[in-house]
């Protein structure tokens, strides 16, 4: 025995400072390491290049790092000082953020915020000390860069020894755990697009249902007719709510390791810890292997009690260790399935026949009540429908058709206020995720039989270490709406983007309890830059739970409230966004502030860049046989100047231009101010402009010469390429107008147009969309 440990003793340092083989080990809850010199020093140097690469068959420009996408998987252990040089060969700015790790501010990554950007052709060292283990993961923070495959895997061991307290150590300096697997296997996954984002973001912001289209998930009234789904839009439109979608983007491809489909080389029988990580834009992906069971033992590179499931959907930018056992029989195919289903990558795993991952189940967006899941027909009414607050999803129930109520504003917000719920009704309930009594060890979530589309899953995860903070620290709580306008793309928190809010204080020793309650119909992932926080669920039911799970990024669900809190144990200041990336851009964004902290002067410049509030410009033209019409426009968040133009020429040349400025109140109200040159007639015009019931769009104006004007219209879409436009018109001197007309798209700039005007006649055309 004495000669066994002292074998042991003598491995220990071999194994510290091994650099070549990354070992296997355990994802510990993150500790609060106190400051000591580091073991070892590692250097790593990473470059960033804009290249053609191959995705999916076809090459397109991306971004690189080291050569690849992604990057290459950093290598750490618990007591390093991990020293990067990231070499900037671009012609613009770059940055890189260490996602999940707690580091020092000024190492962060956020340009402008906490660390300089790089400059073209520069390089920036960052020295980081290596406090805890884990999977995490390092992107760009920069502009769009992300999309473009600036991220990569980051695998943090414990150090020998505190790993080698819970098993042993083999004759090939290998750490094997009680519990653990044998051999690790990173899975990056990630969402691609050959469009260059900037673009996606403009069409994104020009509010056409395009990329719902191209992926095949645009709604009409045929499709609903198709899907007895008829009332639900019906009632959907009367509350003002537009079409939803789960996800916002149409891409190209979806990939594992750069890939679209990858082989791991292993032996039957073998334990692997596959390491996750969510590096998708917009994506949320369902994983399964095999249609088998597997265990989830991390979870943000926090270990957590072993949860057997075989079905879990992966939020953006969260990380998840999963062990599986190779089988003897086959391959196993671990599928990461696109939340909205349109798409997949794939990894196979071992060697033999082919054992497939069982299909994910399409979404119905017809009968969608909660983000991807569906109510049961027959629902409570709409407008009897309870608050937000109330509407909890009963995850005890085998299917998600039990979830009750249906108030939901797609992509917008809520514009009443919230009916509180009892600390005894959500007791009485244990809904919302939450279990009604502490989750236990190597808990079982619902099976892929019960529940095929399963909501992230949090109420089952429990820290396998105490989680709770100190007892004796003062506890704040404040509340943040998730808000949002998909026809403008406008996301924000409380109604404002970053650009328009102010920083969040806190102070350090206090613990921060943050209530998250999303108004919208999409998901959003919220990650907190350099703090672990616990998830405690709806009402903060798991407040009193010292196991509560620790996460850096947390899933809050349409229409849904989910608590967190945190010890405020840091300085400086840390983002809190969205990592939805075109939502993140978009304005959904906060800031931490320690009181007390200055801003660092050198980042002044770049500081501003942070709250800038940019300008994007579309247009759309219609040129018909018998008169032409269309609309420019420039708009940031709130403030647009635009341009619309109805000029008949068939006969005597009509027309009409009207310059305005309008100011979007939110997503239902507007107000404008402008001039209208209209024959003979020039006048300046002041007026508003409502979303009404039925989602159809009303406008007043009145003029400098008294004269008055409503207009009331209505597009519909018949066919997912098929739709119909319409408006009337009274003007006080000159009595009614109207029109009426259809628009097939053929492409996304493009679509055939008929219509009929009261003015100009039938004719035929082509419609053009910028």
């Amino acid at each position: 025995m004495l000669r066994d440990l002292a074998f042991r003793l003598l491995l220990i340092p071999l194994v510290s400072f091994t650099l070549s083989t990354p070992m296997p080990g355990h994802a510990e809850s993150p500790p609060s390491l106190p400051g000591t010199t580091p073991r070892r020093i590692v250097e790593s140097e990473l470059s960033i290049a804009l290249e053609s690469v191959e995705i999916a068959g076809v090459r397109s420009e991306g971004m690189t790092v080291n050569g690849s996408i992604p990057g290459p998987t950093l290598h750490w252990r618990v007591g390093d000082l991990a020293r990067i040089h990231v070499t900037n060969t671009m012609d613009v700015p770059s940055s890189v953020h260490w996602h999940g790790l707690l580091l020092p501010n000024e190492q962060d990554g956020v340009p402008g915020l906490t660390t300089p950007g790089i400059r073209p052709g520069d390089t920036h060292t960052f020295e980081i000390p290596i406090r805890h283990a884990g999977t995490y993961w390092y992107h760009s923070h920069t502009a769009l860069q992300e999309q473009r495959g600036v991220y990569g895997a980051i695998v943090i061991e414990p150090d020998a020894a505190e790993a080698s307290a819970g098993g042993s150590i083999d004759h090939a300096g290998r750490i094997t755990m009680e519990r653990g697997p044998e051999r690790d296997v990173v899975l990056v996954l990630s969402d691609w697009t050959r469009k260059d984002p900037t673009e996606v973001m403009r069409l994104l912001k020009r509010g056409s249902e395009y990329f719902s289209v191209e992926k095949g998930t645009a709604q009409s009234l045929w499709g609903a007719l198709r899907a007895g789904e008829l009332g639900s839009v019906f009632r959907r439109s009367l509350q003002r709510m537009p079409p939803m979608d789960i996800s916002d983007v149409a891409y190209d491809a979806f990939l594992v390791n750069g890939s679209t489909e990858t082989v791991i080389a292993a032996e039957p029988g073998e334990r692997l810890r596959l390491r996750v990580v969510n590096a998708a834009a917009s994506t949320y992906f369902y994983l399964g292997i095999a249609g088998r069971p597997f265990r989830i033992v991390a979870s943000d590179g926090a270990d957590v009690d072993p949860l057997k499931t075989d079905r879990l959907l992966m939020a953006i930018a969260e990380t998840y260790d999963i062990v599986v056992e190779v089988p003897e029989d086959g391959r196993l195919e671990f599928r990461a399935t696109a939340q909205d289903g349109s798409g997949s990558a794939r990894a196979w795993i071992g060697e033999g026949p082919d054992l497939p991952a069982t299909a994910v189940p399409p979404p119905n967006l017809y009968a969608i009540r909660h983000g991807g899941h569906h109510a049961k027909h027959g629902s409570h009414p709409a407008e009897h429908a309870p608050r937000p607050r109330d509407t909890r999803l009963d995850t005890q129930s085998p299917r998600h058709e039990h979830a009750t109520g249906d108030t939901f504003l797609a992509h917008g917000e809520r514009t009443d206020s919230d009916t509180p719920v009892t600390h005894e009704e959500h007791a009485r309930s244990g809904r919302h995720g939450e279990p009604r009594t502490r989750p236990k060890a190597h808990a079982d979530a619902h099976l892929v039989k019960e529940d095929p589309r399963p909501i992230p899953p949090y109420a089952r995860l429990r820290s396998r270490k105490p989680s709770a903070p100190p007892a004796e620290a003062p506890t704040r709580t404040i509340r943040l709406r998730l808000t949002g306008n998909m026809d403008r793309y406008v996301w924000s928190f409380d109604g404002k983007t970053l650009a328009e809010s102010d920083m969040i204080p806190i102070q350090r020793g206090e613990v921060l309890r943050v209530e998250l309650e999303n108004t919208t119909m999409m998901h959003h992932p919220l990650h907190l830059h350099g703090h672990f926080f616990r998830v405690l669920g709806a009402n903060a039911a798991r407040r009193h739970d010292a196991h509560a799970p620790l996460k850096h990024t947390v899933d809050v669900a349409p229409m849904q409230t989910t608590t967190i809190e945190f010890l405020a144990d840091a300085d400086g200041d840390w983002f809190f966004h969205c990592h939805v990336l075109y939502h993140m851009k978009a304005g959904m964004s906060r800031i931490f502030h320690y009181e007390g902290d200055a801003p660092d002067p050198t980042l002044a410049e770049e500081r501003e860049r942070i709250f800038a509030d940019p300008v994007y410009a579309w247009a759309e033209a219609s040129a018909l046989s018998q008169f032409t019409e269309g609309e420019l426009i420039a708009s940031n968040r709130r403030h647009e100047l635009g341009v619309e133009w109805e000029i008949g020429y068939r006969g005597d040349v009509d027309h009409e231009v009207l310059s305005r400025y309008r100011y979007h109140v939110n997503r239902f109200y507007r107000f404008f101010a402008g001039a209208s040159v209209e024959d003979e007639r020039d006048v300046a015009v002041f007026g508003a402009e409502a979303l009404l019931p039925l989602n159809f769009d009303g406008r007043a104006w009145v003029d400098t010469r008294g004269q008055g004007r409503f207009i009331l219209s209505k597009e519909l879409d018949l066919t997912t390429r098929l739709g119909f436009v319409g408006d009337v018109e009274f003007d006080t001197e000159q009595g009614f107008e109207g029109s009426t007309g259809l628009r097939f798209r053929i492409h996304r700039h493009a679509a055939f147009a008929v219509e009929w005007h009261s003015e100009f006649g039938v004719g035929a055309g082509i419609e053009l969309i910028w």
